[in-house]
C-alpha cells in the first residue's frame, strides 16, 4: 500500500473517530443537561432525545 493510501485511510478513520466520539460527548455533556433546564417533563425530553438520536444516527453508524 502506498504512502497516500495509507494517508487517506488514516484520514478517513481519525474524521469518522472524531465525529463520533465528538457527537456522543456533545449529547452526554451539552444537550442532556440543556434539556432538563428547558423542558420540566419526562415526555417532552424523551421525544426530543430521539429525535436527536435518529438524525446522530445517520451520521454516527456510518462512522463506526
Amino acid at each position: 500500500m502506498s504512502p497516500l493510501e495509507q494517508a487517506i485511510i488514516m484520514w478517513i478513520h481519525l474524521l469518522s473517530a472524531a465525529i463520533w466520539v465528538g457527537g456522543s460527548l456533545f449529547i452526554g455533556i451539552v444537550f442532556s443537561p440543556l434539556l432538563k433546564t428547558m423542558y420540566g417533563s419526562i415526555e417532552e425530553r424523551l421525544q426530543i432525545m430521539i429525535k436527536v438520536g435518529k438524525r446522530f444516527n445517520k451520521i454516527a453508524v456510518p462512522s463506526l
